[in-house]
């Protein structure tokens, strides 16, 4: 009998030991896998360090290829014979305007917003095509400045006839991939080429601002010209009613001239010859209840009020 004691004892002390090696097992895997998912980690992010690295590397190398290929042509003009010809000069002037393409691409995509934002904050220009019907095959929309196309592509969407125009070279090809129409050039020597009144519409978003107050000028002459009677303009741009705009963001872009109050912009388009403008204020930072008669209210409105605005105006049927 104790013989038989004995032998239970050593084979529940037995199993008792074996339970302890499976606990100190999966112990021992834990700790190994921890480790191993540890050392993976570890391992990628030593490549995603590399990877950014070289990024950083590549752009810095392209930045000093820029430079060198804009200081090759400064020498170029300096050494070719006289007298260079306007030919010449364009061509030399075009090729260091691509150079700062590639720069405003880049600027565009850090600022804007995604291309399902722009969209959706340039919807709310929908229904005023719709009120006057136009943009089909007769009274096409021709939008300057169409930047990726992002208004193009909604036209699009909605069955609208619309073209763009930019100066920038790779703006264009973006569209030109997406298969939008839009043609690389000078706004206003663009619309020079147009039949009198053969657009309905024309918008411009964020485009005046970029323009030196001569060129706004003929823009809107030549605008105005090209329009059927009864077409629309639709110029958006930045609000500088909204002080943090006026004073700060309106010069997030190196390439903006100066800021237009939305007064000014109507003044000049009705000066030019177009008629029952409208106003439209856009993208507000914040919403805040707005009173005139309580100064701080009036302040902290000042701040948070629309960011854009548009003016909505229309030729003469």
């Amino acid at each position: 009998m104790d013989v038989l004691k004995g032998d239970v004892t050593a084979t529940l002390d037995t199993k008792a030991d074996l339970s302890e090696l499976d606990v100190l097992k999966g112990d021992v895997t834990a700790t190994l896998d921890s480790k191993a998912d540890k050392i993976a980690f570890e391992d990628i992010t030593r490549q995603i360090r590399d990877i950014l690295r070289q990024t950083r590397d590549h752009k810095l190398n392209i930045l000093d290829q820029q430079r060198r290929l804009m200081f090759l042509l400064e020498e170029a003009r300096k050494r070719l014979p006289e007298p260079i010809s306007t030919d010449q000069i364009k061509a030399m002037l075009t090729e260091e305007d691509q150079v700062l393409n590639a720069m405003y691409v880049s600027f565009e995509d850090q600022f804007r917003g995604t291309r399902e934002d722009i969209k959706k904050r340039q919807s709310v220009y929908l229904p005023y095509l719709e009120e006057v019907g136009l943009g089909d095959e007769n009274s096409p929309i021709l939008d300057v400045g169409c930047g990726k196309g992002e208004w193009l592509e909604l036209l699009k969407e909605k069955g609208f006839k619309a073209r763009g125009v930019d100066v920038n070279a790779l703006l264009v090809q973006e569209c030109s991939a997406k298969a939008l129409d839009a043609v690389r050039g000078d706004a206003v020597d663009f619309l020079r080429n147009l039949k009198s009144g053969s657009m309905g519409v024309i918008t411009g978003f964020h485009i005046v601002e970029h323009l030196p107050v001569r060129k706004m000028v003929s823009f809107f002459d030549e605008a105005l010209r090209v329009l059927k009677p009864g077409g629309i303009v639709i110029f958006e741009t930045p609000n500088p009613e909204n002080v943090l705009v006026g004073s700060c963001t309106f010069y997030n872009d190196p390439t903006h001239k100066n800021p237009i109050p939305p007064d000014t912009l109507m003044f000049l388009l009705e000066y030019r010859g177009f008629i029952s403008s409208e106003i439209v204020r856009l993208n507000p930072l914040n919403f805040v209840e707005y009173d005139k008669d309580d100064p701080l209210k009036d302040l902290i409105y000042r701040f948070n009020m629309s960011q854009d605005y548009a003016v909505i105006t229309r030729k003469a049927v």
